[in-house]
């Protein structure tokens, strides 16, 4: 079971989950318009960085060899 997913970096929100279902929503507010969509809210990005920590590829093309998380590591805990 996944228990956290964390970074080095202060701007990634940690991840906590719990026994049971886990649900990632994007949080919509009472000031969001029809026009407001919850993309962007990092649900794909965090698919990504599982696969990436449980060993999957990171080709040349990967977000994960980008100059912007050149300094960034991220972690997993699991039991």
């Amino acid at each position: 079971m996944i228990h956290r997913i964390f970074s080095s970096d202060d701007r990634f929100r940690e991840l906590n989950f719990v026994q049971g279902l886990n649900v990632l929503v994007a949080e919509r507010s009472d000031s969001s318009s029809e026009r407001d969509t919850r993309n962007g809210a990092g649900k794909t990005s965090l698919v990504h960085i599982i696969h990436f920590l449980l060993g999957g590829k990171a080709g040349p093309d990967s977000i994960f060899r980008s100059e912007q998380l050149r300094s960034w590591t991220f972690g997993m805990e699991l039991a």
